[in-house]
């Protein structure tokens, strides 16, 4: 993990971190699986962000974000407790929810499921008005 004391930096991967989610979680970005299942590359322009979850223990995960420019390299690298270390919520929930958005989206979890549900007869209590 990076440690870092200049904020700019920090509101700045805050700021990269809340982008990348909403534009996630509205279906505008393309991430791309890679060769390990927890990592998801996104290409922004000629350069490349990488999005990582690391295991750290029983129910429990680091989400990574590396910076690569336009040759591969990488440049910057942070994680969810360089953002905010005391939160378990804010950006390290962002990071989870999208992690699993992209994995689900990739894998075509909820495409599959949506096919399932049209498939079965309706739930009966779904018609019971409140």
């Amino acid at each position: 993990m990076t440690s870092i004391s200049d904020t700019r930096v920090v509101e700045r991967w805050l700021s990269l971190v809340n982008r990348l989610a909403v534009l996630t979680e509205t279906g505008v970005t393309a991430w791309k699986p890679t060769s390990d299942d927890d990592v998801f590359h996104l290409r922004v322009g000629p350069n490349t962000v990488a999005f990582t979850a690391h295991s750290a223990g029983r129910n429990s995960a680091v989400y990574k974000i590396s910076i690569l420019n336009f040759d591969g390299e990488v440049v910057d690298v942070f994680s969810d407790a360089d953002i905010d270390p005391t939160s378990l919520a804010g950006p390290k929930k962002k990071l989870r929810d999208m992690h699993v958005r992209i994995a689900r989206h990739l894998n075509g979890a909820d495409e599959i499921l949506t096919q399932i549900l049209d498939k079965l007869p309706p739930d009966p209590d779904d018609d019971i008005p409140f």
